[in-house]
């Protein structure tokens, strides 16, 4: 009787054969791990400076609409009251005040409603007085000026998201440091100076006819690098003290007529970057320290933490990147405001 299979062919037993489990690999050896990982860190190598310029780029194209949007400021109060807000209020006409002698509302201020920023403006006793140390400064606003502002710092500026410090100045004058009309009394802050020949200064009242030499060759606004803020306190009377982007001047001196540093006001006299802040040598608190003569480098010059230069607004709202390699007699007299110069302009 034939046998049939059902569906698959019937063999003997001896035909029939056991097949081994095959093994499969679904990692990688220890020499292609060190293969991939290498060329990983190849690609990360090159790609990041790429990456780092990149959001540098980005960070100088904010910074530079930052000082556009405080420029455009500038010229709606000066639209509004016939006049650019002065650099800061004082009873006399000199930075180097004794004692709490009435600091009034510096230009930063007095802006911010043309920033969209009334409610913050509202806040401030306009009566008041402002300064960086407690002492000489009403309660209210010394409280409203150590509040970080943005609009007044550069995202390049590695303190900007940490304090209330500002990246932007305006500008006084230029020229060399020989010409200004005022300086510190004390070695411990022998590179203070102040110029009156440009468009912010104490008590000032420019108006766009004063820039005879032109708006678009008269530099309104800079950029600055040596602002750090300094909460240290004074040993003798515990008073605290420090630079905002609210603070128009710092005294440090118990007297109250020796140590003063111009916040929010800068000059085209030194070079730009090339008197920098060095953290290094930063002592807080410390009358006559190495503190001193860096907090009062900014008064003196333009400065930023961008590569090569520095941005600038024009008194036309222009903003330009000026290179620091430009030459200084151009750059001193951009900050002059009337000495028929530059020719050329930038």
């Amino acid at each position: 009787m034939a046998i049939r299979s059902l569906g698959r062919q019937a063999y003997p037993p001896h035909h029939r054969c056991r097949q081994m489990p095959r093994r499969t690999h679904n990692g990688f050896t220890l020499i292609e791990l060190l293969v991939v990982i290498a060329i990983i860190a190849i690609l990360i190598a090159l790609l990041l400076p790429a990456v780092q310029q990149a959001r540098e780029a980005a960070r100088r194209s904010q910074c530079k609409n930052s000082l556009k949007q405080i420029a455009l400021a500038v010229h709606n109060y000066h639209d509004t009251h016939g006049l650019f807000p002065l650099g800061y209020g004082a009873t006399v006409d000199a930075p180097d005040l004794p004692g709490a002698s009435g600091i009034r509302a510096p230009w930063t201020v007095m802006i911010l409603p043309f920033l969209d920023d009334t409610a913050r403006y509202a806040q401030f006793n306009m009566q008041g007085t402002w300064a960086g140390r407690k002492d000489h400064a009403t309660p209210t606003n010394f409280a409203l000026q150590f509040e970080r502002n943005s609009r007044f710092q550069c995202p390049s500026d590695p303190s900007a998201s940490t304090g209330p410090s500002a990246n932007y100045l305006g500008v006084s004058g230029g020229g060399d440091a020989s010409l200004a009309y005022a300086a510190a009394k004390n070695a411990c802050c022998n590179r203070s100076v102040a110029f009156k020949n440009g468009v912010f200064f104490a008590n000032s009242s420019t108006r766009m006819r004063d820039l005879t030499d032109g708006a678009s060759n008269t530099l309104l606004i800079g950029e600055t690098k040596d602002m750090p803020l300094d909460n240290g306190v004074l040993s003798t009377a515990q008073i605290q003290w420090g630079r905002s982007w609210a603070a128009p001047v710092t005294n440090n001196n118990e007297s109250g007529n020796c140590c003063w540093t111009m916040n929010l006001l800068t000059a085209s006299s030194d070079g730009i970057n090339t008197s920098g802040y060095d953290p290094t040598k930063h002592d807080a608190g410390s009358s006559g320290s190495a503190t001193w003569v860096y907090l009062s480098a900014s008064g003196r010059g333009l400065s930023s933490w961008h590569v090569g230069g520095c941005h600038a607004a024009l008194g036309d709202g222009s903003v330009h990147f000026l290179n620091q390699n430009m030459d200084i007699g151009i750059y001193r007299s951009l900050g002059i405001r009337n000495d028929n110069g530059p020719a050329g302009g930038l």
